[in-house]
């Protein structure tokens, strides 16, 4: 597979293999769903276990997919795309953020802003950044619904000083394809993007905490695109800061 894919690799280009080709992984992920489906798994880690109780055949056939898997990750490492030249380092907790930086509030008329929650109890405002086009970020609130404050970064410039990359291998690893068939096996709709409009799906995100000084308490990147800070990780994180 690695050969016959570096072989593809070669005729695209990265570029075009990213915007044309990589996408056909969405199929992937109903693989794997119906892998948890027919043997009655609900993630990944059941399979494992349930695969070394199994018998030899099993345990081969798991390790060829296993070897599949290998290959292509290794393979993702050779088709990163480019639009990280600004990221160069890795502000950490004690870092402010520049006065200069500004971003644009995202505001649909009757969106309501605010409500109870755990971190409002907690003393913490939270805040949604998004990078997309503005037609594209007030449907999402309409969507959603989201509470809370909600900006648009268009220029990136928060995702750069933050250190928040690009990334095809975080994206499209089998183990990101792996949870969402586990998740679309348990019917759980996954999140569509809209046709109609430019997005960059490849754009790491994060979660962080800043003090009222705009002074960095908590960094936490995501490694992949569902890897995200428990809702209690981040309370413990404001309880110690304050």
């Amino acid at each position: 597979m690695y050969a016959f894919m570096s072989v593809v690799l070669e005729k695209l280009g990265a570029i075009r293999f990213v915007e044309e080709g990589v996408g056909v992984l969405c199929d992937a992920i109903q693989i794997y769903a119906q892998l948890c489906i027919k043997t009655g798994i609900e993630d990944r880690q059941t399979l494992e276990v349930t695969v070394g109780k199994s018998s030899q055949a099993v345990r081969n056939a798991a390790t060829q997919l296993l070897d599949l898997e290998d290959e292509w990750d290794d393979f993702l490492g050779k088709v990163e795309i480019s639009g990280n030249e600004n990221v160069k380092e890795m502000v950490g907790v004690g870092v402010k953020v520049p006065d200069e930086m500004r971003m644009t509030s995202v505001g649909v008329e009757g969106a309501a802003v605010g409500g109870e929650n755990e971190l409002g109890s907690a003393g913490c405002s939270v805040v949604v950044v998004t990078f997309g086009e503005e037609r594209g970020a007030v449907r999402w609130q309409q969507e959603t619904k989201c509470p809370f404050q909600y900006y648009r970064d268009q220029t990136r410039s928060l995702y750069t000083f933050l250190g928040l990359k690009r990334s095809v291998k975080a994206v499209w690893n089998t183990a990101t394809l792996s949870y969402y068939g586990s998740e679309v096996a348990k019917g759980t709709p996954l999140p569509q993007g809209y046709t109609d409009l430019e997005d960059d799906p490849h754009q790491m995100g994060g979660d962080f905490i800043f003090d009222s000084t705009a002074t960095l308490k908590f960094v936490y990147r995501s490694k992949t695109a569902n890897d995200r800070p428990s809702v209690d990780r981040i309370l413990q994180a404001i309880h110690n800061i304050q």
